[in-house]
């Protein structure tokens, strides 16, 4: 009889992390476990949690098809109440304005005690996480592909200081590479892990909007920031349809008020 940890683990690696394949053997009852397969679970480098785990995030177990296993290097506790984790995410080319204010705002929602969930990606995420970095916050950076496959790679040095002082996670093993439909599955954890989403600037058609998708009450947990009098802004979009307009600072500290957390 194997433990239910490693049977979890393997069937993950086995499967690479999909989800749908694991469910399937398990339902079938179907035999899978090997000497190799164990022998390649007991030798991966980073850490692991899972699902039967108390320390599994506990908002990810409500999430469509929630990860079996998360594979991490740093701080998995951050993952634990939801209400401290704040996503800032958008564009991957920001406009001047959209990196000045994407930047402002992640100051002040470190400064204020909360940590920032994104995705590690060009534009708005790799600026929210690198201000919070630089301004001794905490960071929850969620990858589409294996801990040692990064992409971009040109956030290598971002990366490893999030793994030092944050929580990098993903829900797919060690060599699995990143595919492009992953990106917008990815953001469903990004979405299930926060508490308030913060939309600086994006575009109608964009990763953007599959997060949002993936909230459980957008109206309620998604704040933007109204962008130029134009048709392709979905900032502008999602406030004409209801959701929260952060117009200046005093709205931020209204939605996200100080907080002792690190005390």
């Amino acid at each position: 009889m194997y433990d239910s940890r490693l049977l979890l683990l393997c069937a993950s690696i086995l499967t690479d992390g999909n989800f749908d394949e694991m469910m399937d053997m398990f339902s079938k009852n179907i035999s899978f476990m090997n000497d190799g397969l164990i022998k390649k679970a007991l030798s991966i480098k980073c850490k692991y949690v899972t699902i039967i785990d108390k320390e599994y995030p506990p908002e990810l177990r409500l999430v469509f098809k929630p990860p079996l296993v998360l594979y991490y290097y740093g701080d998995i506790s951050l993952g634990q109440d939801f209400t401290n984790n704040v996503a800032i995410i958008g564009s991957r080319e920001p406009s001047t304005t959209g990196v000045i204010n994407t930047v402002a705002i992640a100051k002040h929602v470190v400064d204020n005690g909360y940590t920032i969930v994104s995705g590690l990606a060009y534009g708005v995420d790799y600026q929210a996480q690198n201000t919070a970095m630089e301004n001794n916050g905490k960071v929850i950076a969620v990858l589409a592909g294996g801990l040692d496959h990064l992409y971009p790679k040109e956030h290598f040095r971002l990366f490893e200081k999030i793994k030092k002082n944050g929580l990098v996670l993903s829900e797919y093993p060690e060599g699995s590479e990143p595919r492009k439909e992953r990106f917008p599955f990815r953001n469903r954890l990004i979405a299930g892990l926060s508490h308030k989403i913060i939309v600086t600037e994006a575009k109608k058609a964009s990763g953007t909007s599959t997060t949002i998708g993936w909230t459980s009450n957008p109206f309620r947990d998604v704040l933007c920031v109204p962008g130029a009098f134009e048709e392709d802004s979905l900032c502008n979009s999602l406030i004409r349809d209801g959701c929260g307009c952060l117009g200046t600072m005093n709205d931020l500290e209204d939605e996200l008020p100080k907080k002792d957390r690190f005390s």
